[in-house]
């Protein structure tokens, strides 16, 4: 009897180091304007485990890992020049750190964020606007700013210009809006810990080559 269950044990034991050994591949892969390097595991290459990197220009914009498929610990997300922007610890669901730019102390607020590097928004809106042709004829150029309302679940409500600067650029801004992924998520913003609703901006600037 004792000898039996000294087996069970062992058994139980090789089965958990098994599960927590899984063989896994590294692999890179192009996808758009983005390179991304990761780990999948050898039996379902669909399934993310192990350290992810995602590049930009080669400038690192996402640094974090997968376990069986999902986000865990901490990861760090950058800007342009792979300047850092914020962390985010997926096990705890919260910000841990933000860059000194924004000059928040996270005990009382924190800005919405979105949940990846903050290129990806701006530049899926920029790759995606089409220069008005008209707006080009009139020599129109300058700041747009599209201001996305999110509210404390980390969802997208609605948009709208925030700042305007003519119809015709406008339009074109909403226009590619409208079209944005339904599965981005953000990072809510938050007041004495409590997420809220907020707003995430993103400028747009219309210049014109001469």
């Amino acid at each position: 009897m004792h000898k039996s269950l000294l087996t069970s044990a062992f058994y139980i034991i090789v089965c958990i180091l098994s599960l927590n050994a899984q063989t896994t591949i590294q692999l890179s892969k192009e996808e758009g304007l983005y390179t991304k390097t990761y780990s999948v595991l050898q039996g379902d290459t669909s399934i993310y485990h192990g350290p992810y990197k995602m590049y930009y220009k080669d400038k690192i914009i996402e640094n974090g890992t997968f376990k069986n498929g999902i986000k865990v610990g901490n990861w760090q997300y950058f800007s342009f020049n792979s300047i850092f922007d914020f962390s985010y610890n997926y096990d705890q669901q919260k910000i841990e750190k933000i860059s000194a730019d924004y000059e928040f102390d996270l005990n009382t607020y924190s800005p919405c964020f979105f949940l990846g590097s903050p290129i990806i928004p701006y530049l899926y809106l920029v790759t995606n606007l089409s220069y008005p042709e008209k707006a080009m004829e009139l020599n129109l150029s300058g700041r747009v700013i599209l201001s996305l309302r999110i509210d404390a679940r980390g969802n997208i409500y609605g948009f709208y210009i925030s700042q305007k600067l003519h119809p015709l650029l406008d339009k074109a801004v909403m226009n590619v809006a409208s079209q944005m992924p339904k599965n981005w998520k953000f990072v809510p913003a938050t007041q004495n810990n409590q997420p809220c609703d907020s707003e995430y901006q993103i400028p747009i600037e219309f210049e014109i080559d001469e």
